[in-house]
């Protein structure tokens, strides 16, 4: 059976460690499709009854007819009373023929919607098991697009437009050049995804579009093609922030199952713009975080930071790594001690035991806040060993020179070099105290060669 086919779908999906947000939806369309099955039985049941009622008369019509003896001597009354049960009957018959006819139409038209919506249900599932978290936002709609255009029948291009920061942009197309992708719209008026909902007519379309900024735009991209359209809406928390835009350039009344537009406008609507609110929240936590960063430095007039980020970028770039990654994990390195006590931090002379853990634990708190957001999780782990030495004496592990991120390293380095340009020490010192920091075992050689090297040509 296709339900209890799709149930064990669903519990491998929920046991393989997908999202837990996917099995939800993914429960939804199962509930659905048992609803509409459910419907399609009775429906079925229904008709097998009629049909046994009609049966049972023309049996007992054909029983009479066998039955009754008709002689000579049969009255003309009961010829005609024979006559009137026969016509009564056939009019039975032709009054419910209509009626019948559409049974049966609407049974096949109900079998091919459930046959639709096991198709929807089996292309749901491909698209959410296909779909990586860690994918570009317009890689996902890509995606989803690709899945809806191929599964709907006569739609040849279409485009996702969502709303963000206050515009409006296209975050995925198909049938249409990638300069769609380059119109911005600041008035939602000019956005058909918001002023339509459902089936637009090609005509509607086009007298809109007359009244756009953009219309030479548009209908250089093929605007002009569009013989009817169907939008479905995206809404979250009952506001309308854009819609998945399906196009028909053979179809002047593009039909689309109610069910698919609210499968795909909530689930794929509410995951869209989930996953473009998270990148805007990682956005904002991270210029807070830069902030904090930037306070911290101007109460202890220390430029030091972003120094550092620009001497490790230069220092990533000769190495060929992630340089914005570096920059980023540089930037933020010491952000863990806005975390630790500030009279700890600033405190002259000699520490005491508690007081150096203190302040070593700047590290883990730095890894913690930034390992809280997906887009973070690639420099936390860069910031909590920043302090790690090559030879194992460094903190928080203890690691060896071989175990500690090479953007670490680079960081570390970096580091020392920054504090001693911050505090006025000549080139040639600097360079003696970084190779001498090698020989103890404290910085890896080939970084600090490359430190030298941008020293000695006046680069940093």
């Amino acid at each position: 059976m296709l339900f209890e086919k799709c149930i064990v779908i669903f519990l491998s999906v929920s046991l393989s460690g997908v999202s837990p947000i996917f099995g939800v939806f993914f429960l939804m369309f199962l509930i659905i499709y048992y609803i509409l099955k459910n419907s399609y039985v009775r429906f079925a049941k229904e008709l097998e009854d009629e049909l046994k009622i009609l049966k049972n008369s023309m049996d007992h019509f054909q029983n009479y007819l066998e039955l009754s003896t008709v002689n000579k001597e049969l009255r003309i009354s009961e010829l005609d009373e024979l006559k009137e049960r026969f016509n009564y009957l056939q009019k039975v018959v032709l009054d419910n023929e209509k009626e019948l006819q559409e049974m049966f139409y609407s049974e096949e038209r109900l079998r091919k919607e459930v046959e639709q919506l096991n198709n929807l249900l089996v292309s749901v599932y491909d698209i959410l098991s296909n779909i990586v978290p860690e994918e570009d936002l317009e890689e996902i709609a890509h995606k989803i697009l690709k899945k809806l255009i191929y599964i709907i029948p006569d739609v040849n291009a279409g485009s996702i437009i969502l709303k963000d920061g206050g515009k409006y942009r296209f975050y995925a197309q198909m049938g249409y050049s990638d300069a769609l992708k380059d119109i911005v719209f600041t008035d939602e008026d000019y956005v058909v995804a918001v002023k339509y909902e459902g089936f637009v007519d090609g005509k509607i379309f086009k007298e809109f579009n007359e009244k756009n900024v953009f219309k030479d735009k548009i209908e250089k991209l093929g605007s002009n093609k569009i013989k009817s359209s169907y939008i479905i809406p995206i809404y979250v928390n009952n506001e309308k922030l854009g819609g998945i835009c399906l196009d028909s350039f053979v179809n002047e009344k593009l039909v689309i199952p109610e069910y698919a537009t609210q499968i795909f406008g909530k689930l794929f609507g509410n995951f869209l713009y989930l996953k473009l609110y998270g990148k805007r929240m990682e956005k904002l936590f991270e210029e807070i975080l830069t902030m904090l960063v930037e306070v911290e430095e101007k109460l202890s007039n220390k430029k030091h930071s972003k120094m550092l980020a620009n001497v490790s970028k230069i220092v990533a770039e000769k190495m060929g790594l992630d340089v914005e990654k570096v920059y980023r994990a540089a930037y933020l390195h010491d952000i863990g001690k806005i975390m630790v006590d500030k009279t700890v931090l600033k405190k002259p002379g000699r520490l005491t035991e508690k007081e150096r853990k203190e302040i070593e634990s700047h590290v883990k708190h730095g890894y913690e806040l930034l390992n809280k957001f997906e887009a973070f999780k690639d420099i936390a782990e860069i910031v909590l060993y920043h302090h790690e030495r090559c030879d194992g004496k460094g903190y928080p592990k203890g690691l060896k020179c071989e175990q500690i991120p090479i953007e670490s390293k680079i960081i570390s380095a970096g580091d020392v070099c920054c504090t001693l340009l911050i505090k006025g020490y000549g080139k040639e010192e600097i360079i003696n105290l970084l190779r001498k920091d090698v020989e103890n075992g404290k910085l890896d050689g080939n970084i600090v060669e490359i430190l030298i090297e941008l020293l000695r040509n006046n680069i940093i």
